[in-house]
């Protein structure tokens, strides 16, 4: 006899417990890109700025395109950072995809 229930294959266990996992790593590089991306943002601005005080750059509008450029890379980030998190979100309400991971009665010593 075998312990399983009715109609759950171990290898379809450990498949959906492949596939959450892989969604958790995809979430955890879509933050690490997003991240980057706000502090690559971020770090225009402060270039600018250390131009600006030591007298380098000087030309007509740096202000604004600093700002537009730097600005659409934290809004791009930030759109990196919501969006794959519906995603996820979906993933794991799905009930095809929910697995148990607290061990079975009969393995308990």
């Amino acid at each position: 006899m075998s312990n399983t229930p009715a109609g759950l294959n171990p290898a379809t266990k450990l498949t959906k417990e492949r596939n959450r996992l892989a969604a958790d790593r995809t979430l955890m590089a879509w933050i690490r890109t997003s991240l980057a991306l706000i502090g690559f943002g971020f770090g225009i601005g402060k270039v600018y700025d250390y131009l600006k005080s030591v007298g380098v750059r000087d030309s007509v509008d740096p202000i604004r395109r600093t700002l537009i450029f730097g600005g659409s890379f934290i809004i791009l980030g930030m759109l990196a950072l919501v969006a794959p998190s519906f995603s996820t979100f979906e993933f794991a309400s799905d009930s095809k995809n929910r697995i148990s991971l607290t061990a079975p009665c009969d393995r308990l010593p």
